[in-house]
């Protein structure tokens, strides 16, 4: 076992390589009330309400403080993704510095952040709010994968080697956070993070060459299933039913109109849809969109189900590919090549996410697809043998939070290695699921 590293550089500092300072400490009163008062307005506003103005007349501050403070909007929204989670980062932080020389202090310490977080389902949808307007702005997607990228450094700088096993877990938070945010309090995904926990020690044992304890005690924090800090709600009901294609109940061009639309946010962010650049791509005029869907609320409604139809058909397409590769035992589900793929996909179910979570009736479809992509996903490994249905179903929460997580940080940068590295980590534990024959 090589000695614990002690972290160097500016991310320990509480700096970005741009120059833009994390929160690793204490803040002036007066930044601390415009953070509180931007997370406030996003939560009932949304995030096309957080203005300057409006941002410092919620705070009771003078305008001028932002930019004295922030430097620009995207260094406020930069530092506002860091804020909403301080808190446990900084227990995180504080529980890896003061680890034995065990890393598995090191993956309770992250399993416990990564539980709180995810249980903190107003948290995740802020962050999905977030999300998915920093990776269509030029200006701040660049800053917040810096801000993932000093997250992995904190996660591994007590042992390097852990680096590939704290990036899947560092994309595995916000996936696992997506279906909390979703499922809310009928979504048990407890689960699932004792099945990880398992398997990250594992998976230590092997590449670091650790000698742990077979059975470690029950952590005392989040990461027990038994905590009753966090004890596993009431499991939802597994099903397999499909969402409609909305297309399917359109005109032929008012269904043009709606591929045009959802075209637009495959390639960009929320903002970047009108209905000016609706109607550009299907050959019609903006007074025909208006027409066939009456509103820009009503055309979004209806791509957010197209997206949704959209994430059934993609998942159902890969079960059916590592089912016929694989003999059903799912090993290539999801992989980097795939996920790259689909991207595009993945940005439109992100850009039309906060309209679900906003929307009651939509939040419930999604809720029901997820649902139905999780036991759809499940269903092969429980029925090759491969593991008890209860377990096959917490790989497939598993497996989704990996794809929906990697999916995040790869519309904010493509060219840290992070991807593969993760989904390497991810095959190892799935075959060792698989041979273990729970």
């Amino acid at each position: 076992m090589s000695p614990r590293h002690q972290m160097t550089g500016s991310a320990s500092a509480g700096l970005l390589s741009d120059g833009t300072r994390l929160i690793s400490g204490n803040l002036a009163p007066a930044a601390e009330d415009l953070l509180t008062a931007a997370q406030r307005i996003l939560e009932r506003d949304g995030y096309a309400a957080l203005t300057y103005r409006r941002i410092a007349e919620e705070a009771g501050r003078n305008q001028a403080l932002i930019s004295y403070y922030f430097g620009d909007r995207a260094g406020l929204v930069t530092l506002l993704v860091h804020w909403l989670n301080r808190d446990r980062l900084l227990e995180m932080e504080q529980a890896i510095d003061a680890a034995p020389s065990n890393p598995e202090a090191v993956i309770d310490a992250l399993l416990d952040a990564q539980i709180d977080m995810a249980h903190d389902v107003v948290g995740s949808a802020l962050w999905l709010e977030l999300a998915a307007h920093v990776a269509g702005d030029t200006r701040i997607r660049p800053r917040v994968a810096l801000v993932y990228a000093s997250y992995r450094q904190l996660a591994s700088h007590a042992y390097p080697e852990m680096g590939p096993l704290t990036d899947l877990l560092i994309a595995l938070v916000d996936g696992m956070a997506l279906q909390y945010a979703l499922g809310g309090h009928e979504f048990g995904g407890d689960g699932a993070y004792a099945v990880l926990r398992r398997l990250s020690l594992e998976w230590v044992r092997e590449h670091v060459g650790a000698s742990l304890h077979q059975d470690p005690p029950p952590s005392t924090a989040g990461s027990s299933v038994s905590s009753q800090k966090h004890p596993d709600t009431s499991r939802e009901r597994m099903h397999e039913d499909a969402p409609d294609n909305p297309a399917d109940a359109l005109s032929p061009s008012a269904r043009k109109v709606l591929q045009s639309a959802y075209r637009v946010l495959k390639t960009g962010g929320p903002e970047s849809l009108t209905m000016g650049s609706a109607a550009e791509g299907s050959g019609q005029s903006t007074t025909n969109v208006s027409y066939h869907f009456g509103s820009k609320t009503e055309l979004r409604n209806e791509l957010a189900r197209l997206a949704e139809f959209e994430q059934w058909s993609t998942w159902k397409g890969w079960v059916r590919q590592s089912t016929t590769a694989d003999d059903g035992t799912g090993r290539s589900l999801v992989d980097e090549p795939r996920l790259l793929r689909n991207l595009g996909h993945m940005r439109a179910f992100h850009n039309l996410l906060p309209l679900a979570l906003r929307n009651p009736n939509l939040l419930e479809e999604y809720r029901g697809t997820f649902a139905s992509i999780r036991a759809l996903i499940a269903g092969p490994q429980i029925g090759s043998g491969n593991g008890s249905g209860r377990r096959s179903e917490e790989m497939a929460v598993l497996t989704v939070a990996l794809a929906y997580g990697l999916a995040v940080q790869l519309l904010l940068d493509r060219r840290g290695g992070f991807a593969t590295r993760s989904f390497d980590t991810w095959s190892w534990m799935l075959q060792r699921f698989l041979s273990s024959g729970e």
